[in-house]
């Protein structure tokens, strides 16, 4: 709907509880057109539970997130890239909260079903391996996070261009 987007052209500039808001309206439009057993509608809570991330609300964060998760699993089937990215937002908001071992065990699941859709060499499996290897250094486990970071730069160098940011952040991470 035009609320859902209104809501994303907020989170450009970086107005994300307005755009939090856009999004609860924009869901509640989406369920009384299409019922509450609809794709959109676990997109919807997808995003909520992002910008509820953003926003450090991070226990209601995950209830949506899951929410859109067990949804996607019943319409797109378990093993679904979609899946990949709500583990991957999972592992974020685990992460942001000091949870390291949940988080970590969300990224590993993330990076097993996204590898398997998109590849060892797309820049969505360097991004797990750059947040793998900040919940590593988040830990002092520095070798696994140098590890990741090196993994994610062996991916950048193949899928992006020589002067991406991404690679500058990723020699930035490493040291």
């Amino acid at each position: 709907s035009d609320h859902f987007e209104l809501g994303r052209i907020l989170i450009d500039q970086g107005k994300h509880e307005e755009a939090f808001e856009f999004f609860k309206f924009s869901t509640q439009i989406e369920i009384e057109k299409f019922g509450e057993e609809h794709p959109r509608i676990a997109r919807s809570y997808y995003l909520i539970g992002m910008e509820l991330r953003f926003n450090e609300m991070f226990a209601t964060s995950i209830t949506y997130l899951l929410k859109a998760m067990e949804m996607d699993k019943r319409f797109f089937g378990e093993n679904n890239i979609r899946i990949g990215r709500i583990l991957q937002a999972l592992g974020s908001t685990y992460n942001d909260q000091g949870e390291y071992d949940m988080a970590l065990e969300q990224y590993k699941k993330a990076l097993e079903l996204k590898q398997l859709h998109l590849g060892i060499n797309h820049p969505e499996i360097e991004e797990l391996y750059r947040n793998i290897g900040n919940t590593y250094f988040n830990q002092d486990m520095f070798e696994e996070a140098i590890d990741a970071y090196t993994k994610a730069l062996n991916i950048a160098f193949k899928c992006r261009t020589p002067n991406h940011s991404a690679i500058g952040f990723l020699y930035t991470d490493i040291g």
